[in-house]
């Protein structure tokens, strides 16, 4: 079971706009202004959350070569594209990420999320985007809140083994 650190379950519990496992959405653009949840198949779109509400990508989802641009963002199915998150950014258990995130908030990664081809970019209060930290790079994680595993590619293999 994952656990939710950013995201209790009483979130998802608000109106939401809901992307049913059954629906496949190709090229476009998804503009929501409640919490989303997404459990469909989802390639080549843009989702916009225009207010402060969360995205959930449900265990169920694929998004491939998609963008979100959103406040509070929490993943546990694939995804592969590109992340701007205003707020914090949690990768559940299931989750598997590839892509780059910019984050506002916390950015916290569960030990058996696979996310080792991830590259990180810290947003500023002031501007969108800050310069990269010369020690965030791919798979490697700032944060390391309790419960959860900083790791790095070579780590990854290392506990492989």
């Amino acid at each position: 079971m994952n656990r939710h650190v950013l995201f209790p379950s009483t979130t998802f519990d608000q109106p939401l706009t809901l992307v049913s496992e059954h629906t496949q959405l190709v090229a476009g653009t998804l503009k929501t202004s409640l919490t989303a949840l997404i459990d469909g198949r989802l390639t080549d779109v843009h989702i916009e959350c225009t207010d402060d509400t969360p995205i959930k990508i449900s265990a169920l989802a694929t998004l491939v070569n998609c963008t979100i641009d959103c406040n509070d963002l929490l993943i546990e199915g694939a995804f592969s594209g590109e992340i701007k998150a205003r707020g914090h950014v949690e990768l559940g258990d299931s989750a598997q990420f590839q892509g780059n995130v910019t984050v506002g908030g916390q950015l916290l990664v569960s030990h058996l999320a696979d996310a080792v081809d991830m590259r990180i970019l810290r947003a500023s209060a002031k501007a969108s985007a800050a310069p990269e930290s010369p020690n965030v790079g791919a798979g490697k994680f700032e944060s390391k809140p309790e419960g959860y595993a900083a790791r790095t590619a070579s780590a990854a293999k290392a506990e492989s083994l």
